[in-house]
């Protein structure tokens, strides 16, 4: 191992990408794990597990372990994001050939302060909604300030292009976790509301896509050029996907998995939910297939694999009665999808973008 470099190139910025995505997919099936073992409340409050410990009881039995369990899983994202963060702004080109780091530095300075003292009202003020609304205007200002310092100029260079753009990526999947955190706590202080809990999963399956765009990025290699319509049917095919698996979440927020037995359902019917989810994945497999008849890529060609095996899982866990094992196995299939579905929009470049940056 020795001469393996941590940070400061661009295989250890793709390492720690891979890193990212995998982390990032992960918890999607350690909290469809919690939901599925009726473990949702486990810890009934956050950030606290009980009102007297953040630790779990032993007495309070394996519901309160498993979601204890996965509330750690945040800690393991942010030290992979942090990592990730690092490795981005160690990346030295001709416009900053010892990194960037400083940047970084300043922003964590100010932001890290700034959450953890809007976090620390918003518990203290038990979610009264002034302090939510303030913790996010921080959280988007951020957001803003980071978007604003990796923005990249038209005479850069490919490679510092590159750069920058990872730098952004990887901010926003390093201010996504502690975000991701204080919606988990309102999925709990909310005791499970399904649509609250649908979109803690969908903004999940988000930062699955900026990893994997990440990832890609990382990689550096160029991308697949394709025609005008190629690059059109990506995007629909992308957009397709997303009511897709929103659809999924809605049938699921109304069927029996609900997390706890005392936690409510949407009051719609799972059964009908199902049939237009289903309807949606016949658009997006049929969409895929014209895509790869157009664009003939095996990027897309696993997008289809991927979509037809996680439509058998899907059609056996209705027909069954929704075991457990397929249903996790299903939400593991839908981050994967959207990893791939991600890729295949990446790898799609039209025509025209032939000799853009960011390849």
């Amino acid at each position: 191992m020795a001469g393996v470099k941590v940070f400061g190139t661009d295989k250890a910025m793709y390492a720690w990408a891979i890193a990212n995505l995998v982390a990032n997919i992960a918890i999607v099936v350690t909290g469809g794990t919690v939901r599925l073992t009726g473990s949702g409340m486990g810890c009934p409050t956050w950030p606290q597990c009980t009102e007297e410990s953040y630790l779990p009881h032993g007495e309070m039995g394996i519901h309160q372990a498993i979601e204890f369990g996965n509330r750690m899983m945040t800690f393991v994202l942010s030290a992979v994001a942090i990592g990730t963060a690092i490795a981005a702004f160690s990346l030295r080109d001709p416009r900053r050939p010892r990194g960037d780091l400083p940047r970084l530095a300043l922003l964590l300075v100010i932001g890290v302060p700034l959450m953890a003292v809007g976090l620390v009202a918003m518990v203290i003020s038990d979610y009264h909604p002034v302090a939510v609304a303030a913790i996010s205007v921080v959280f988007i200002g951020l957001v803003v300030a980071s978007i604003s310092i990796t923005g990249t100029t038209p005479d850069l260079d490919a490679m510092s292009r590159r750069h920058e753009s990872v730098r952004r990526l990887a901010l926003l999947v390093a201010l996504g976790i502690p975000a991701q955190a204080i919606i988990g706590g309102v999925t709990v202080m909310s005791h499970l509301n399904p649509w609250v809990v649908g979109g803690h999963l969908m903004i999940t399956l988000g930062l699955i896509a900026v990893s994997t765009w990440l990832v890609d990025l990382g990689r550096g290699r160029p991308r697949h050029t394709t025609s005008q319509l190629g690059w059109l049917l990506g995007r629909i095919l992308a957009v397709v996907m997303t009511v897709s698996v929103w659809l999924g979440t809605v049938v699921t927020g109304s069927g029996p998995h609900s997390g706890d037995i005392d936690a409510r359902r949407t009051g719609l019917d799972p059964a009908l939910l199902s049939h237009i989810h289903a309807y949606a994945v016949y658009a997006m497999i049929g969409l895929t297939v014209v895509l790869l008849v157009v664009v003939r890529s095996r990027a897309v060609l696993w997008l289809l694999a991927g979509e037809l095996m996680q439509g058998a899982i899907g059609l056996y866990q209705y027909w069954n009665g929704l075991p457990i094992v397929a249903v996790l196995l299903h939400m593991l299939g839908a981050a994967v999808l959207v990893a791939a579905t991600t890729h295949v929009v990446w790898h799609t470049a039209a025509e025209r973008d032939l000799g853009a940056d960011l390849r």
